[in-house]
């Protein structure tokens, strides 16, 4: 199937194959789709107003009053406790979150960028700091050579991840 662009040149326009953008988006950083795919439904991509760096500790918000990380398990309510005690709440649905429920990110302190919708914050990155260098944490299967930002099994062979950190790249 051909169709034509603005400036009249055709092109070919192939069907999308079923889970391709699925299998894409699980093989990306952590973000990488965030602001395209906010852009995608609807939001503005370089909205300001909606985008966050916060700086601070994960905290469990189950009884409302924040508490340490391991009093929690992914879909409990989490947040970023700013140094001045401000809640930045974090969406429970937000996948990314699961990588609160490791020890070895949440006993240092975080720098978070955060998309806010509805008052909760989505993760766009999450870097913990370190002897004051900023460190990327992710998950890594050697097997399939699969990259992931929330700790579990592979998605290919089903191995657990391994935890690794690097530091992380600088933002733009």
């Amino acid at each position: 199937m051909s169709s034509s662009r603005p400036d009249g040149k055709e092109v070919e326009v192939t069907a999308n194959r079923p889970g391709a953008a699925l299998a894409l988006a699980a093989l990306l950083p952590l973000g990488a789709l965030s602001s395209a795919g906010s852009a995608a439904v609807g939001h503005a991509a370089d909205d300001p107003a909606r985008e966050a760096v916060v700086e601070g500790r994960a905290v469990c918000l189950r009884d409302e009053a924040p508490a340490p990380p391991g009093e929690c398990a992914y879909g409990d309510p989490f947040a970023i406790e700013s140094p001045d005690g401000t809640l930045h709440r974090l969406n429970p649905d937000d996948p990314r979150v699961e990588i609160l429920t490791d020890d070895r990110v949440t006993r240092h302190p975080l720098r978070v960028t955060l998309w806010n919708e509805d008052g909760l914050g989505n993760i766009l990155h999450l870097h913990t700091i370190q002897d004051g260098e900023e460190i990327e944490p992710f998950y890594f299967c050697f097997t399939c050579n699969i990259t992931a930002h929330m700790p579990g099994p592979c998605w290919c062979c089903q191995q657990e991840f391994e935890f690794h950190e690097r530091p992380a790249e600088p933002r733009q």
